[in-house]
């Protein structure tokens, strides 16, 4: 990293660098001198920290080892704080927000970002990239350590964006309800189709299916089955006649009927859990004597 020198400070002549404030990395350190230093500005006698200011409040020792780095113009300064952050370890995508976050906030242009600070956080230069990542910053901390935790990729991170500027309801999926990924994908992707096709808002749509804060894990299933119903209520119907007709059957005990629920592929699938031999021999009889001809004719007619 050119234009920046290491050198052991007292801590008595470090303070925190305001503009910095809020971009928070792990530092590894020592018993007194920190073996991964800080990143600092020269400020006459003064240091100012960039970044890692909780840690060097709490850091007992008198000596403080500190890359200085000269502040020639905010792009310069910028570029080496992405490339020291960059070094340390693989940044995550909050990380990587709140960088360009503080590039907009120091005076950097847009196109500047683009050019010149995507190449270092190893994101495509474009602008709706950088956009994507400045959004990040609109999400509360329980969404933003729910991306670090899930490793979520920038498109996937997208989907957000859907949720407007309203989160609630997606920290209460997460927090309450203990809603994975996958599931959370599938009711905010729901969700939002329906509050597009029917314009409503999308907390009105979740609180009709009983998303609320009482909401627990095994209220999630009925929450996704409602929501299905609202999103495919031709569907539904389709797949409530089915049902109905299978309740019909009286099929032996352990006996159970499943079909593709978007009646894309045809057919049924039967599965049978017995113990013994005769047993299954005789559920195999009891459902050769069953009538299944009705059953066939509905999922015909709802495709």
């Amino acid at each position: 990293m050119s234009g920046i020198n290491i050198e052991v400070c007292s801590r008595n002549l470090l303070d925190v660098d305001d503009r910095f404030t809020g971009i928070r990395f792990p530092a590894n350190t020592g018993h007194k001198i920190f073996r991964w230093p800080f990143l600092g500005i020269q400020d006459g006698k003064q240091v100012r920290i960039v970044g890692n200011g909780e840690l060097l409040n709490n850091f007992n020792g008198d000596r403080v080892a500190v890359f200085l780095v000269e502040e020639a113009n905010p792009l310069s300064l910028l570029k080496k704080v992405c490339e020291y952050y960059n070094t340390q370890r693989p940044l995550n995508l909050i990380e990587k927000s709140n960088l360009l976050k503080l590039g907009q906030k120091i005076g950097i242009s847009k196109a500047n970002l683009v050019k010149e600070i995507c190449p270092i956080l190893n994101v495509p230069p474009k602008r709706d990239v950088v956009q994507d990542l400045l959004y990040l910053q609109k999400l509360p901390e329980t969404l933003k350590l729910y991306v670090v935790e899930k490793s979520m990729s920038l498109k996937l991170i997208k989907l957000f964006q859907r949720c407007g500027d309203d989160f609630e309801w997606v920290e209460k999926l997460i927090d309450n309800g203990r809603a994975s990924l996958g599931v959370l994908i599938e009711i905010i992707n729901a969700a939002w189709e329906i509050s597009r096709r029917d314009d409503r808002v999308i907390d009105e749509i979740l609180t009709d299916v009983g998303l609320n804060d009482e909401v627990n894990p095994d209220d999630i299933s009925d929450i996704r089955n409602r929501l299905f119903q609202m999103r495919f209520p031709i569907l539904s119907r389709a797949n409530d006649r089915v049902e109905s007709e299978i309740e019909k059957l009286s099929l032996p005990r352990n006996v159970h009927i499943s079909w593709d629920r978007t009646f894309e592929l045809e057919g049924v699938k039967v599965c049978i859990q017995s113990k013994k031999g005769n047993e299954l021999h005789a559920k195999l009889k009891k459902l050769m004597e069953i009538n299944l001809e009705p059953l066939f004719k509905t999922l015909d007619f709802a495709r």
